[in-house]
């Protein structure tokens, strides 16, 4: 999932601003959070206009090129800004930099730090020791430090938790093992204590992330189970979710388990990336499409309710019509709720990247991506369809005003959830809307499309 973030939090009375712009998935929302705690501590308050920052941060994400082209691109304009402002000061955080290091301390000489993803939580003390050398720290040798619960949280119903970083499974076509390291699971009661000030600041849903969640604990002699329990217990908390579990790390004992904790909701992402066996043997993904299939029947036999999703690439190296075919096929069988598709994207230093010619063309990839997105669409079309008529309990999270609406008391919209991971939409006037906010209440689903339900709200 690539999307662009812009922390939009602020504290009062502080002299310097910082901008803190972040590319990638949900994890790197968490890492630009705790950077930003350690910064407010020294003095800095966030701002989202670029011009008037004393220090400008990228925390940036290399699982896709275009994230890293983005990244590289938005840093190259902040030249201009250094040259109107001397004392500006500009940094590189993250995956990007973990990657390319001195380079872009070459290309970029105007930047004064390039912090990995272990080093970035350092930052702090590097601005208390500003030197005329840029500073250039990518070591992936220690364990992070600098993790610390969220005291100056953004007004959030759901946020990301962290619990697990770093990869060991190295898939083919993967930056990740290379730039976050090897799995490092954090303290189960260093985790428990976040989460219950999350929760005593007023949220009520955690997403608890790593790349591979269902390993969490095991360089600890932990069980993700003992985690989720333990989490359950938290009064105030009404959901728990948890992204990504990997096909080989899903087993009987696990869903099990989760099944008998109330507030795990009813839906897991567990990526299938191809459909082809071939492919999948050269990804390295440790699995086949028929276990695939038989997890995903097995998850169901527990939890008949649940919701699937999965990610998947199109146009792999050497990707035939034929594995390109096995992949629909798998989705059609499998009736996965929803997908996030990639296009095929070379990173260096992985293995795909030096072993396989990049042999897909780009139109080919793209069309591949079409057909694909259309397939799921009708899936999922079928599937919230036949939520029309039900009831289901919605978390509401946001609200907004509604763009064109003949109801002038009820021209609001208030967005949330379903346990299941669904996008719900209900129109409603702003007095009861917030009241709604960060509220459970059962809902009648009435209408349906491929990406979201409508409610009317008793």
């Amino acid at each position: 999932m690539i999307e662009i973030n812009i922390l939009k939090f602020k504290m009062k009375n502080f002299k310097k601003y910082v901008y803190i712009k972040t590319f990638g998935c949900q994890m790197n929302v968490y890492d630009s959070i705790l950077i930003s705690e350690g910064l407010l501590e020294i003095g800095y308050e966030l701002t989202e206009n670029i011009e008037t920052a004393d220090l400008i941060l990228f925390n940036t994400c290399a699982v896709r090129g275009l994230a890293e082209h983005k990244a590289l691109s938005e840093l190259g304009a902040t030249k201009k800004l250094k040259t109107k402002k001397p004392d500006l000061q500009i940094g590189m955080l993250g995956c990007v930099a973990q990657n390319l290091g001195k380079k872009i301390l070459k290309s970029y000489p105007f930047v004064d730090f390039v912090l990995g993803t272990k080093e970035m939580y350092k930052l702090p003390t590097y601005l208390n020791y500003k030197t005329d050398k840029a500073r250039l720290e990518v070591s992936l040798d220690n364990k992070i430090v600098g993790y610390k619960t969220k005291k100056n949280l953004p007004n959030s119903v759901s946020v990301f938790v962290t619990i697990i970083r770093g990869c060991s499974n190295f898939c083919s076509y993967c930056i990740v093992p290379f730039v976050r390291g090897k799995e490092e699971s954090r303290n189960i009661d260093e985790i428990f204590d976040e989460v219950k000030i999350l929760v005593g600041n007023g949220v009520k849903e955690i997403v608890l992330l790593g790349q591979n969640v269902n390993i969490y604990g095991k360089d600890i002699n932990i069980k993700l189970e003992s985690l989720l329990q333990k989490l359950n217990e938290i009064d105030g908390l009404y959901r728990i979710r948890y992204f990504t579990s990997h096909p080989k790390d899903v087993n009987e004992d696990f869903i099990k388990s989760i099944k008998s904790i109330p507030k795990i909701c009813e839906h897991i992402h567990i990526p299938f990336q191809s459909g082809s066996n071939r492919i999948l043997k050269s990804m390295n993904r440790k699995y086949t499409r028929e276990e695939y299939i038989e997890k995903v029947n097995m998850i169901r036999d527990y939890i008949p309710n649940i919701a699937i999703t999965t990610d998947i690439i199109v146009g792999y190296p050497t990707e035939t019509e034929k594995d390109f075919v096995d992949t629909l096929e798998l989705l059609k069988v499998c009736k996965l709720d929803n997908i996030y598709s990639f296009k095929y994207s070379p990173r260096a230093g992985t293995l795909s990247y030096k072993n396989l010619e990049d042999d897909i063309s780009k139109e080919i990839k793209e069309k591949r991506l079409e057909i694909l997105n259309n397939l799921e669409n009708e899936i999922s079309r079928q599937i919230n369809n036949s939520l029309i008529g039900t009831s289901q309990e919605v978390l509401w999270e946001n609200l907004k005003k509604t763009k064109t609406t003949l109801d002038i008391k009820n021209n609001f919209t208030i967005e949330g959830r379903t346990r299941t991971f669904k996008k719900v939409f209900a129109n409603t006037s702003i007095q009861n809307a917030e009241k709604s906010i960060g509220k459970l209440e059962v809902v009648e689903i009435k209408k349906a499309t491929a990406y979201s339900l409508t409610a009317e709200r008793k």
